[in-house]
C-alpha cells in the first residue's frame, strides 16, 4: 500500500484547466491583437482573414474564461493566482497600446477588472472551508514577507536596476502567494 496524499487526475488537480486558460489567453490575445493591428483594418478595409482571426481570437479568449470558470466552480481557487499573474503580464491593464486607445479607458477598465477579480476571489474564499482559508492566509503571509524583502533589496540597488513597473510587483506577489500556498498545502497534505 502506498501512503501519502491521494492522487488526483490531471483535470481534478486544476493543471489541465489552468493550461487551457493560459493557452486560450495567449493565443486569443495574439490572434485578436494581430487582427486589430492589421494594416487593412487600420485603413478601414478589413479582409475576411482579419475577421476570421478576430473571431478565432475572441473564441480563444472565451475558452480561457470557461476554463477559469471551471477552476472556480471545482473549488480549485489556488490555480486562479498564477492565472491572474499570467493575465496581468499579457493584458497589462492600465497601459495604452497606441495613440488610438484612450488612457482613461484603459485605466478604468484595468481598475474595474481588478476590483471584480478581488470581489470574486473574496466571495469564493468565504465559501471555502477553514483549512482552505488557512492555506491562503499562510500563502499570503509568505507573499507579504517576500514582498517586503524584495522591496528592501530593490531600494538598496535601485540605481543599478531597471525601473520597477506595478504589473511586475503584482505578478511577483501573486506567484509568491501561490508558492506559499503550495508549500503550506504540501505540509498539510492538501490537494492543490
Amino acid at each position: 500500500m502506498e501512503s501519502g496524499p491521494p492522487r488526483h487526475s490531471l483535470a481534478e488537480s486544476g493543471a489541465l484547466w489552468f493550461a487551457v486558460s493560459v493557452v486560450g489567453s495567449v493565443g486569443g490575445g495574439w490572434l485578436a491583437r494581430g487582427a486589430v493591428s492589421s494594416p487593412t483594418v487600420v485603413t478601414g478595409a478589413a479582409t475576411a482573414g482579419d475577421w476570421a482571426r478576430l473571431v478565432a481570437g475572441l473564441a480563444s479568449i472565451f475558452l480561457a474564461g470557461v476554463a477559469a470558470w471551471k477552476l472556480a466552480r471545482a473549488g480549485l481557487y489556488s490555480w486562479l493566482l498564477p492565472l491572474a499573474a499570467v493575465n496581468l503580464l499579457l493584458l497589462q491593464p492600465g497601459r495604452a497600446g497606441d495613440l488610438r486607445t484612450w488612457r482613461l479607458e484603459w485605466g478604468v477598465m484595468g481598475l474595474a477588472w481588478t476590483l471584480a477579480a478581488v470581489l470574486v476571489f473574496a466571495r469564493l474564499l468565504r465559501r471555502s472551508d477553514e483549512l482552505e482559508r488557512r492555506l491562503h492566509l499562510e500563502g499570503a503571509s509568505f507573499a507579504l514577507a517576500f514582498g517586503v524583502l524584495a522591496a528592501v533589496v530593490y531600494a538598496l540597488f535601485e540605481n543599478r536596476l531597471p525601473e520597477l513597473r506595478g504589473a511586475w510587483v503584482a505578478v511577483a506577489l501573486l506567484v509568491a502567494w501561490w508558492a506559499g500556498y503550495l508549500v503550506t498545502a504540501r505540509r498539510y497534505r492538501w490537494r492543490a
